[in-house]
């Protein structure tokens, strides 16, 4: 005879548990085809009388199919994909929900006439597993894109750098630096508050249209933030600010006496094997890039100026980040 669960043995009683605590869980997977959601019923239903390795087989196949799953996705307008290793820890249904996501963003039908992203790309490693893929107008995972703000914490970490190398302290004044950044309550920014948000200066500068539509140099953004007013008394509030960012940069190639994207590409990117990230366009031409939806900005994002300014973002891959 089978042997049977006795529901007084603690042990038993918390695999069991665990067992059936996943069952529900596969109930409320959305990718789980009708079959499989009636088996989760049937063993939520005779759980009390249900042989421990008959439970634990079931929960086998339901694994088997959510890896079958996952390779057998539907093929969204212009997407490529790569699928290598196995999928042991892998969180399977973040994966699928995120891949599902991005589909459905870059194909025109699902979220209105027309897409409302025109590209994406996923990349996925864990382990021996990878899975890359492109969506919508990204035929490959490895499109190059405009990071914009997420390069923030990359030319922090230059800073960072800087700092480790004793080249400069956070807790020095900008003013040491920049000595045109001066009165009104500036001689009381460090460079500590530039990187945390806290300096008291605004998010764009004021006159950031006009600089933008003349093409001026990254020279003319610098001086025009420090002749800006200060929004607080710096320390005291955090506001998001682009220009707290512009004038660390700032400061690291006055100190370095080389282009700062260069400093990032040979001391950050290169050694983390990022070769495919650049402050700016770097190798590549914008026509090789992903174009930027231009929404609500009142400017052409992807007018080469803008896009090899170095001052709104870095070009990455997917890729050259994971």
């Amino acid at each position: 005879m089978t042997p049977r669960i006795s529901v007084g043995r603690h042990i038993n009683r918390k695999i069991k548990r665990d067992l059936l605590l996943r069952c529900h869980e596969e109930v409320g997977n959305c990718w789980l085809d009708p079959r499989s959601k009636r088996i989760c019923r049937i063993l939520l239903s005779v759980h009390h009388n249900l042989p421990l390795f008959s439970l634990r087989r079931k929960i086998r196949h339901l694994q088997v199919q959510r890896q079958k799953r996952i390779r057998a996705v539907p093929e969204f307008e212009g997407s490529c994909e790569v699928i290598s290793g196995t999928g042991r820890h892998v969180n399977i249904e973040s994966v699928d929900r995120d891949r599902q996501g991005r589909g459905k963003a870059t194909t025109a039908g699902w979220f209105g006439t027309e897409a409302s992203i025109l590209a994406a790309s996923l990349e996925v490693k864990q382990g021996s597993f990878v899975l890359s893929r492109g969506f919508g107008k990204a035929k490959q995972a490895d499109t190059v894109f405009l990071l914009t703000s997420i390069s923030k914490t990359m030319i922090a970490a230059g800073i960072m750098l800087l700092s480790d190398r004793g080249l400069l302290a956070l807790s020095d004044r900008v003013q040491k630096y920049l000595p045109e950044f001066t009165r009104d309550g500036r001689d009381e920014v460090f460079i500590r508050h530039l990187l945390t948000h806290i300096a008291g200066l605004p998010e764009l500068l004021p006159q950031e249209l006009q600089l933008l539509a003349s093409h001026a140099p990254l020279e003319d953004f610098v001086l025009a933030t420090c002749r800006t007013p200060l929004l607080f008394k710096p320390g005291t509030r955090v506001s998001y600010s682009n220009l707290g960012v512009l004038l660390a940069a700032e400061i690291a190639q006055r100190i370095l006496h080389r282009p700062y994207r260069d400093f990032l590409r040979k001391e950050l990117f290169e050694p983390l094997k990022m070769m495919d990230t650049y402050l700016g366009l770097g190798r590549y031409r914008i026509e090789e890039t992903a174009r930027n939806q231009q929404g609500s900005l009142k400017f052409d994002p992807n007018d080469s100026y803008y896009r090899d300014l170095g001052a709104h973002g870095e070009e990455s891959t997917q890729q050259s980040r994971t």
